[in-house]
């Protein structure tokens, strides 16, 4: 495919995806402003019709709710079963007939009447000093933005079955004046008793579970039209009586909302159209002169320098071809002078040398100062005689500089002896290990290093007493921790364990992030110890509150801590990675003992990272270095 294919095409998708969001956001934008303006007018119609409803209306629906159930359950041979969306009648012709026509019934029509009529789009014949006739509601249908209002009393809301108590169209009415009551015709007229399957319309069966307002969430489509349906509780004395219904004629706002959506198409197809064009006009006005450079560039790899390239313009076009007449220029020169263009080379290449010996004296500069930084944050300041701490750190990389030898890495070590309110003396710990090389990894030791040695330095060792509980001050340095390594938006993580240990009872309580499991040497043997909860990484989002993994320590029990570096020795040339069985080994051979541990992995191993242990001895006096 040619460069002007790939720069058409490009803009080509790239007005599709524009046009096909915008047409997408337009019509979803143009969709729920219809239909906000259709809640608002069907609620606040509802809203005023409620006025209407008053003391003889409401207790009338009651007692026809009650006089209705009684006549379904008296006729239902069985248990009802009715079809989603369907409808059946239980009651008798003549009784409905009879209750149809008692003044109460009527009364409560006639509102329902007066709410639909006072939804009129043009003004018509006032029917509001007296009862409004099934003809007249059957005229005035078209003319009106409610097309039905009726009441629906709670069946059996738990199996979606509801009862309509009233219907503003409940006459049968030849609309279509042809003589003849057809089955449309029939089924717009509904009478009191009147079972619904409502499993359809979840929001209406909301509205007897809720009791609040409810609507449909979009406008719905059948072969009678779109419709948008609100459902309005009536209620007496706070109880719900029944949902009045109120269903709006949408198919005026329903072809709006298609000619926005054909508009909106018509203007995306123009736009493409002369996006394309626009592009395909200033793409061959590109190329052109591109095509041009590439045939003067063929006559030079054939051995030709002498090249007419015409230049018209001043853009970025332009200024490449002028560049490219002065680079032929220079290569010509240079043919002729190469010699002299060696030995400037030669000069460079020995200025570039010097250049990069600056730039690696500078680096080691910045390592060994990063060394320096990190050095003293690593502090044993436990001076607890029932809970030794004691601890070793070799970071993997080594530098000299000017006579000083020093070293740089991600792995520190803090221990401090602290004093609690009702709980008596405890030593606190902790290991990290900031990922990444070098200098990165020094600079996540160094803060983490300055955060926790924020904590506690103003602390005077076993003076000063903390009023908070253990596990709460734990819990609080990891999250202020995790707080500022956040900031850092993902370029630097650190493992750890961090933790406290109460002299009195022996109870370890210490959080774990993603860092190497402990190992416990008790009674001569090892084993890693269980932990419920282990946290991420600090600097990783979505960290949670910390969970705190809790040990009682026996007399004489030691803890081991370590980063992965004690794990990832070389033995022969071969890593063993994660091989945590290897320095369970070496604590069980030399009883624990950590000088002597050190030495064994010097003799017998290399080092592949950066390698850190603590070693915690609880009242264990045999146990030292």
């Amino acid at each position: 495919m040619t460069f002007t294919k790939k720069i058409n095409l490009g803009i080509l998708l790239s007005t599709l995806l524009s046009a096909g969001f915008a047409i997408f956001f337009l019509h979803n934008h143009f969709s729920d402003s219809i239909q906000k303006q259709m809640l608002r007018r069907l609620i606040e119609v509802g809203q005023t019709g409620l006025f209407l409803m008053d003391k003889r209306a409401l207790t009338a629906m009651e007692d026809y709710n009650h006089k209705s159930r009684e006549l379904v359950k008296m006729h239902t041979p069985g248990k009802i079963k009715i079809a989603a969306g369907e409808s059946k009648n239980y009651i008798p012709k003549e009784v409905r007939e009879n209750i149809q026509k008692e003044e109460d019934w009527i009364y409560i029509t006639q509102i329902l009447r007066k709410i639909k009529s006072g939804s009129l789009k043009n003004t018509y014949p006032d029917y509001t000093s007296g009862n409004i006739p099934q003809r007249a509601i059957s005229r005035i249908y078209k003319t009106t933005t409610i097309a039905y209002v009726y009441l629906l009393s709670d069946f059996d809301i738990q199996n979606n079955l509801a009862m309509f108590l009233s219907d503003a169209d409940y006459e049968k009415e030849d609309k279509n004046k042809d003589g003849v009551i057809d089955s449309e015709e029939k089924s717009e007229s509904v009478s009191i008793g009147q079972i619904y399957n409502i499993a359809e319309f979840p929001q209406l069966r909301n509205a007897f579970l809720t009791g609040k307002i409810t609507y449909d969430e979009k406008i719905t489509r059948d072969k009678w039209g779109a419709w948008f349906s609100v459902y309005i509780p009536v209620k007496n004395n706070s109880r719900t009586v029944a949902i009045m219904g109120l269903d709006l004629d949408a198919n005026s706002e329903y072809n709006l909302l298609n000619d926005y959506c054909y508009l909106l198409f018509f203007l995306g197809g123009v736009i493409i159209l002369l996006t394309n064009g626009i592009s395909f006009f200033f793409t061959r006005k590109i190329i052109r002169p591109l095509k041009r450079l590439e045939k003067s560039a063929e006559k030079i790899v054939a051995g030709s320098y002498d090249l007419d390239i015409p230049v018209h313009s001043q853009d970025e076009v332009g200024h490449l071809a002028r560049s490219f007449t002065r680079m032929v220029e220079v290569v010509r020169k240079n043919q002729e002078n190469l010699e002299t263009q060696v030995q400037n080379r030669t000069i460079e290449l020995q200025e570039s040398l010097s250049q990069l010996r600056y730039l690696k004296q500078k680096q080691d500069v910045d390592y060994f100062l990063a060394g320096l930084l990190a050095l003293p944050l690593s502090k044993d300041m436990n001076i607890n005689s029932a809970i030794k701490t004691e601890w070793f750190i070799e970071q993997k990389k080594k530098i000299s500089y000017r006579n000083h030898q020093s070293q740089v890495g991600g792995d520190s070590i803090i221990t401090a002896s602290l004093l609690f309110r009702d709980r008596g003396h405890c030593v606190f710990f902790i290991n990290t290990d900031a990922m990444g090389k070098s200098l990165q990894g020094a600079g996540g030791s160094v803060v983490i290093g300055s955060i926790v040695n924020a904590y506690l330095t103003p602390i005077a060792p076993e003076k000063d007493i903390l009023n908070l509980v253990p596990e709460e001050w734990l819990q609080e340095i990891f999250i202020n921790i995790q707080r500022v390594f956040e900031s850092f938006q993902g370029n630097m993580y650190v493992s750890c364990i961090m933790g406290l240990v109460n002299e009195e009872t022996g109870k370890m309580t210490y959080i774990n992030a993603d860092h190497p499991a402990p190992i416990l040497f008790r009674d001569k043997t090892t084993g890693i110890m269980g932990q419920n909860a282990i946290m991420k990484k600090f600097g990783m989002a979505d960290q949670g509150n910390p969970g705190l993994n809790i040990l009682y320590l026996n007399p004489g029990d030691i803890v081991f801590i370590g980063s992965d570096g004690k794990d990832d020795l070389l033995k022969d040339g071969r890593r063993l990675e994660m091989d945590n069985t290897v320095f369970q080994n070496l604590i069980r051979t030399n009883d624990g003992n950590l000088n002597r541990i050190l030495e064994s992995i010097s003799n017998n191993y290399e080092l592949s990272d950066d390698i850190s242990v603590l070693k915690i001895s609880f009242k264990n006096e045999s146990t030292s270095l």
